[in-house]
C-alpha cells in the first residue's frame, strides 16, 4: 500500500478454463479471501469478513463458466507498506480442501477510500 486507506468493498470472480472432477463428491465451492502482510513480513494472515464463496454448490466441470461473489460494507485498515494477496481456494461440499487443480483465470478488485 502507497498510503494508509480503509478496504471498503471487494469483488472477485474465477473462469474455469479447463474441465475438472475434483472432491468426494459432485458438489465444490470455490472460495476467495483477502490476506494481508504487515510492512516489512511475507507472514500473510485472512482478513476477519473477506471470505465469499464464488461457486456455491455446484459441479467444476464445466469450461469457460464464470462465477462471482463480493462483500460490501468493509472497514478493514490498512497501512503504508502493507501487502494484501486474494486468495482462491477449492473446497468439497464436506469442507475438505480439494487436492487437484482447478485451472482458470482468478481476478478480484478492491474499494480503497
Amino acid at each position: 500500500m502507497p498510503r494508509a486507506g480503509t478496504v471498503t468493498d471487494i469483488y472477485a470472480d474465477f473462469e474455469i478454463t479447463a474441465s475438472a472432477t475434483v472432491g468426494l463428491g459432485s458438489n465444490n465451492y470455490v472460495v476467495a479471501e483477502l490476506y494481508i502482510a504487515p510492512a516489512g513480513s511475507n507472514v500473510f494472515a485472512p482478513v476477519p469478513s473477506t471470505e465469499m464463496t464464488l461457486l456455491p454448490g455446484q459441479p467444476i466441470a464445466s469450461i469457460n463458466v464464470l462465477v462471482s461473489g463480493s462483500v460490501d460494507g468493509l472497514t478493514v485498515a490498512v497501512n503504508p507498506g502493507d501487502q494484501l494477496l486474494m486468495v482462491f481456494s477449492g473446497y468439497t461440499a464436506d469442507g475438505i480442501a480439494v487436492a487437484a487443480a482447478i485451472t482458470g483465470y482468478a481476478r478480484a478488485a478492491l474499494a480503497i477510500s
